[in-house]
């Protein structure tokens, strides 16, 4: 399924921590918080805080249960301009929209 509606992925700065949000464009919040990364056999692993972990409306229960038991949010590039982001129960391949648009997304579930 292709919904055409960007995923917003934002990494910052907050506090002196690494801080990253997914939001979806016409949805919402899906999660925001304070988070570590690793790289895993070229597999980038996002695990947020729980402490800090806010769920948006616009999150499926089955994302909401996956990340409040502390699944990580993997990032790995599949080619030129795409990113699958996943977690337990839900991934999706991203294009590279506009600069404007952030990502397009194709989204299954596992």
């Amino acid at each position: 399924m292709s919904d055409a509606r960007p995923l917003i992925v934002s990494l910052g700065d907050r506090q002196g921590a690494l801080f990253i949000s997914f939001e979806k464009t016409g949805e919402g919040l899906l999660a925001e918080g304070r988070a570590q990364v690793c790289d895993r056999d070229g597999t980038i692993e996002a695990r947020f805080e729980r402490k800090t972990l806010q769920l948006g409306a616009a999150a499926s229960w089955m994302l909401k249960g996956a990340l409040r038991a502390g699944a990580a949010v993997t990032l790995q590039r599949t080619a030129p301009g795409k990113l699958r982001i996943g977690t337990l129960g839900w991934n999706g391949e991203f294009i590279r929209g506009s600069s404007t648009i952030g990502l397009k997304a194709n989204v299954g579930t596992l």
